[in-house]
């Protein structure tokens, strides 16, 4: 079984000993390819095949499908995903600090929470908007994950205690 993909103008794509490589002029974004499904490229297509037509492999080879859709958004567009920081008893401090995401004074704790920053991802803060931004779209959805991870409550009544940084808006493509 074979699907074809066709590759969009401004974007170069090589592969390398199962590494995928595609560039655009947002950026470049690496993959590693499963050696269960066989790659070549022609010209500006892609061909993704596998040696049977398994349901299984159907699916896999339409997942890959879909990902290099996002991969060339994100080599172009960008991607894009939006948290909001919420407290009902003492108020959040956010500051992004060189590869480090500080969340202060959460619940009145005197010691900062902290996440790590994905590379590749940037992280700005508009009053009580975190926009979260970045080429690609596993690593947008993972920060957010990160940053909303460290916020998490134990110990008290979830109905009560709301505060956190919750995803509004998942990735998106970034409309220009």
């Amino acid at each position: 079984m074979n699907v074809n993909i066709t590759i969009p103008e401004g974007i170069h794509v090589s592969c390398e000993n199962g590494r995928l490589a595609v560039r655009g002029p947002k950026g470049e974004i690496y993959r590693t390819f499963p050696p269960a499904i066989g790659l070549s490229l022609n010209g500006n297509t892609i061909t993704l095949s596998s040696v049977s037509d398994r349901r299984k492999q159907k699916a896999t080879l339409y997942t890959w499908k879909a990902h290099f859709a996002n991969l060339f958004t994100g080599v172009t567009k960008g991607w894009e995903a939006k948290m909001k920081i919420v407290y009902l008893h003492f108020p959040i401090k956010f500051s992004v600090e060189k590869d480090t995401v500080h969340v202060g004074n959460f619940l009145g704790e005197k010691s900062p929470r902290i996440a790590t920053l994905v590379s590749g991802v940037t992280v700005k803060l508009d009053k009580d908007t975190v926009t979260i931004t970045g080429t690609d779209k596993e690593a947008v959805g993972n920060q957010c994950g990160i940053i909303e991870s460290t916020t998490v409550i134990r110990n008290r009544d979830r109905r009560v205690f709301s505060d956190g940084i919750w995803l509004t808006q998942p990735p998106q493509p970034i409309s220009n």
